[in-house]
């Protein structure tokens, strides 16, 4: 999860020109309605959500949880 968590974010680095704003807590990209947020991303445009603890994909109904 911490290594796919690095990928998003050196993604997320490069997309820096698509609208990239970085808070106290997370990151947010909103060309690609992409945000994480402590130990959460979150793709709003396709319905994915991956928390510390899940997988949650919204658009196709598909739910898969963790130690929650």
């Amino acid at each position: 999860m911490v290594g796919f968590l690095y990928l998003a974010a050196v993604f997320l680095s490069l997309a820096a020109g698509f609208g990239l704003r970085v808070t106290g807590y997370g990151l947010r990209v909103t060309g690609f309605g992409l945000r994480v947020t402590g130990c959460e991303l979150r793709v709003a445009s396709y319905g994915f959500r991956v928390a510390c603890y899940g997988l949650r994909v919204t658009g196709c109904v598909f739910l898969v949880r963790g130690l929650e």
